[in-house]
């Protein structure tokens, strides 16, 4: 079979971008590389390949779950099933945490329910010189963040187990300047109602409990024993959350609040300080 001709099959049931992410992927070749090719043939194997990869998705299995890995802060990083598919919406948490760094000198910073690792590995990276720790309770999650710190090079970045609900060991206490999450924040009853890609993930990425606020509350008031005077705190939110986490966050004895917004317009990151 010809390159076009399976691309053109493809696109009639995916969208384009879909289609010549899966067919890339199928043939072991950039998306430029592709577009060189389009008169070539193409194997067996690779159109087999892709029209396995076409099912899935057809099937609702996000794209990210099968190319095993996804774009993001412009690095690739390795996704798999178990967990949470790196999203644009989290850059705006790396913005605000670099800003912080930035601002403060931040030389120390733990990452809550860190999934794949994009936001640790990447605030490790864009500032090497800082100590960054990565923690989630996911044991895939764990498994996947140390791939992505290895593949990338992130050496300055560890990853380690933590429940955000409980209290931090004694160990983590002081420890840290900065404390970034993007937690569970979808309440427990709307889960059933997402659609059909996002109910590909874990569960236990999703759930933020009966009104979606459960891990906010844990870390503003659990988890803010790690961080040293004067550390802050940014935290990613879902749509119209903004007001009830402000309001955790300034009950738990943090100030100079703000939000950031994505880029269609919604507050997506709270920032706080922790009085001293």
């Amino acid at each position: 079979m010809v390159t076009g001709e399976l691309l053109k099959e493809l696109t009639r049931l995916l969208t384009p971008l879909e289609a010549r992410e899966i067919l890339s992927a199928a043939a072991g070749i950039d998306r430029e590389t592709l577009f060189c090719k389009m008169q070539d043939a193409l194997s067996e194997e690779a159109a087999s390949k892709a029209r396995a990869m076409l099912e899935r998705r057809l099937a609702g299995e996000p794209l990210q779950y099968i190319l095993g890995e996804w774009d993001f802060y412009s690095r690739i990083f390795k996704v798999e099933k178990g967990v949470l598919i790196p999203r644009e919406d989290t850059e705006v948490l790396v913005d605000e945490a670099l800003a912080l760094v930035d601002k403060s000198g931040a030389g120390s910073l733990l990452d809550l329910c860190t999934g794949s690792g994009c936001v640790a590995v990447t605030l490790a990276l864009e500032r090497p010189a800082m100590q960054v720790t990565a923690a989630d309770i996911s044991e895939t999650a764990l498994s996947l963040a140390r791939a992505n710190a290895a593949s990338l090079g992130a050496v300055n970045c560890r990853v380690i187990y933590a429940d955000v609900l409980s209290d931090p060991p004694e160990e983590l206490w002081g420890c840290f300047d900065l404390v970034t999450a993007n937690p569970p924040y979808i309440k427990s009853g709307d889960i059933p109602h997402l659609q059909r890609e996002v109910t590909f993930e874990p569960s236990l990425a999703l759930d933020g409990g009966a009104d979606g606020l459960i891990f906010y509350r844990a870390i503003a008031s659990r988890w803010k024993k790690v961080l040293k005077r004067g550390g802050s705190l940014a935290l990613e939110i879902g749509i119209g959350q903004d007001r009830d986490v402000l309001e955790i966050l300034a009950q738990n004895g943090f100030s100079s609040l703000s939000a950031a917004r994505d880029t269609a317009g919604i507050n997506r990151v709270i920032v706080g300080t922790l009085n001293v």
